[in-house]
């Protein structure tokens, strides 16, 4: 049997009262056969490694699809008072999921972080991204919001929505994220690590703002959205919008559902890419990795991500990496030696120009192996230096993905997302052949 809770959302204020449902699951169930049978059983084995964590990536992807009707009816009561009462929006929670969706390329502009109460009060719709083990604080912020009048939304998995059921918290709604129940998805030492819930919930939150700008768009009203700044025309075009909500022209309604869908689909095809095409090289660092372990060399990641910036400190990540650097930054304490493996995982180049301040160089010159990952680069790969792994991460340019009719942009991206599966991957890859790989944090 599998235990879901069901949230009743919504549309206005009031307690949201949590209700739970038992669904039958046909994976657990099986077929009389004859005693006398001697057919041998064809039960496949269980998924391990990179592929049980795309297995789990993907399932998030079906469910959510399923879920397209509540969420779409979430987002369209949102957009009601998001164009009618002049409500603003923002999000807050969990860092990751926070960093994801606000001021990204394909993102709503008006998106405002919330993960500091603003002063002097704020109203508007809250996206509350619930964090695992943060029961009674997020209660404590959740019905802060509230009492400024706020229409709070939340986002987690079946876990940590049934976790803050046990509060007294008034809300408007909220999004399963459809993340794996338990809190990682490989066991260690009784121990789970390796936690989706930063990605679903990102997953989660990307198809609720494609169905709330739909919604918007039923409205009379096209939200503006960002066109990511690492792209062409970018700075111009967001000069020029300012700090203004919509835009000016009336655009074509879009019915319920269909960017949502389109969202979800193309992620889909996406991590189906990855799948098919990259699983020899996940394998091969997660390989690098543990050798250079063996071998007391350093194990690193060097990461240029909105979601990723807190994934090192999140409390189930299995410790397989020391971050020493994320975006321009480098730690200053770090020295690369010979032997050292690092995994950079980019946005849409190698880290070897000034900007870097050509860290990929410095990285060959102290004999450090690299293997590296981007997305989004013109038509021909980057040059490598002999040795050096590349995964794609098969997203496209301009880093968003679905298109509007009329709208003069693609929105919504996936690189975070992907950026995620990617990373997540490798470390289930490692585990699975060599779970001692595990750092324990205190």
């Amino acid at each position: 049997m599998l235990f879901q809770i069901s949230m009743l959302t919504g549309l206005m204020g009031g307690v949201v009262a949590l209700s739970a449902m038992m669904l039958t699951s046909c994976a657990g169930q099986t077929t009389p056969t004859s005693p006398a049978s001697t057919q041998p059983s064809t039960t496949a084995p269980s998924p391990q490694g990179a592929e049980l964590c795309y297995q789990k990536f993907t399932a998030i992807v079906d469910r959510l699809g399923k879920d397209l009707p509540q969420i779409s009816a979430s987002a369209s009561a949102a957009a009601k008072l998001y164009v009618e009462q002049d409500y603003a929006i923002g999000v807050a929670g969990e860092r990751g999921a926070v960093a994801e969706v606000f001021g990204r390329s394909g993102g709503l502009m008006s998106l405002e972080d919330l993960r500091v109460p603003p002063n002097p009060p704020w109203k508007g719709i809250v996206l509350y991204v619930l964090r695992d083990g943060h029961a009674d604080e997020d209660a404590f912020f959740i019905n802060y919001f509230r009492r400024q009048g706020s229409n709070v939304i939340l986002f987690g998995s079946t876990r940590l929505i049934k976790a803050i059921g046990t509060k007294s918290v008034d809300i408007d709604g909220a999004i399963n994220n459809h993340g794996p129940w338990e809190p990682g998805i490989v066991s260690i030492e009784k121990r789970e690590v390796v936690p989706l819930d930063q990605a679903a919930d990102a997953i989660a939150l990307w198809t609720w703002t494609a169905e709330f700008t739909a919604a918007c768009t039923r409205l009379g009203k096209m939200p503006t959205l960002y066109k990511g700044y690492a792209f062409p025309g970018s700075h111009e075009r967001a000069a020029a919008i300012g700090k203004a909500k919509f835009h000016d022209a009336r655009p074509p309604a879009v019915a319920p559902l269909q960017l949502g869908q389109a969202y979800l689909q193309i992620l889909s095809q996406t991590m189906q890419a990855v799948h098919d095409q990259e699983m020899p090289q996940i394998k091969a660092v997660a390989q690098l990795a543990i050798q250079a372990r063996d071998a007391h060399h350093g194990v690193m990641a060097y990461v240029e991500s909105h979601i990723m910036i807190w994934q090192f400190e999140v409390a189930r990540d299995p410790g397989l990496f020391t971050r020493i650097g994320y975006w321009l930054s480098l730690r200053k304490d770090v020295k690369l030696e010979k032997g050292d493996f690092i995994f950079a995982i980019g946005y849409t180049e190698l880290f070897d120009t000034k900007t870097y301040d050509f860290f990929a160089q410095k990285a060959r010159a102290a004999g450090a192996n690299v293997a590296w990952s981007i997305g989004g680069y013109a038509d021909k790969k980057p040059a490598l230096a002999p040795g050096e792994i590349f995964i794609d991460q098969m997203w496209k340019a301009d880093d968003a993905v679905v298109e509007v009719p009329g709208y003069d942009i693609r929105i919504f991206p996936t690189s975070g997302i992907m950026q995620e599966l990617l990373y997540q991957m490798v470390c289930t890859e490692i585990l699975a052949q060599r779970p001692d790989q595990w750092v324990v944090k205190k």
